[in-house]
């Protein structure tokens, strides 16, 4: 990814949209924002990262996890949509260790994306680490895409994914 290029392409639309880039608070506009926008792309070019698994307590209770933020980009307007992710699930053998979940939450979510793919993604991703009996994930977001064209202002959109039983 060469943000030198991102930025002089970026500099060439804003001044394409009338906007005057040299002057006071614009200056370094394009600058910043290619800078933003490749730390928001970023896991489209690093590996995921380590998320640990443990063996599950013989109690065979349910793991909930709530309240994990995200930032995210709409893949049709790229502006962001932000919220939180939920997870439940009923463990097999394995547990998903804490702090890998919210690792694996702010890696999916840093590309361009539907929010239902990203729930969908996440729960694949889920289930496939540590095989649980039953999952749900579940993404309450803001769509600032919806907000700026004037409709649904701050309303929440959620969407779920589930694999096997809970």
């Amino acid at each position: 990814m060469k943000r030198e290029d991102a930025s002089k392409h970026l500099a060439a639309y804003l001044q394409a949209m009338g906007l005057r880039l040299p002057e006071g608070e614009l200056a370094t506009c394009a600058e910043r924002t290619a800078e933003l926008f490749a730390s928001r792309i970023r896991s489209l070019h690093e590996p995921l990262p380590t998320v640990s698994t443990f063996p599950a307590p013989a109690s065979g209770g349910a793991v909930k996890v709530e309240d994990v933020g995200f930032y995210s980009l709409c893949a049709h307007h790229l502006v962001p949509f932000f919220g939180t992710v939920e997870l439940l699930y009923v463990p097999s053998e394995r547990v998903i260790g804490f702090g890998g979940i919210a690792r694996a939450v702010d890696y999916f979510s840093r590309r361009p994306q539907l929010q239902e793919g990203f729930t969908e993604e996440l729960a694949g991703f889920f289930d496939s680490l540590v095989s649980p009996l039953g999952l749900e994930v579940r993404v309450c977001a803001r769509q600032l895409c919806v907000e700026l064209h004037g409709h649904g202002t701050q309303t929440r959109y959620t969407t779920t994914a589930r694999r096997g039983e809970l």
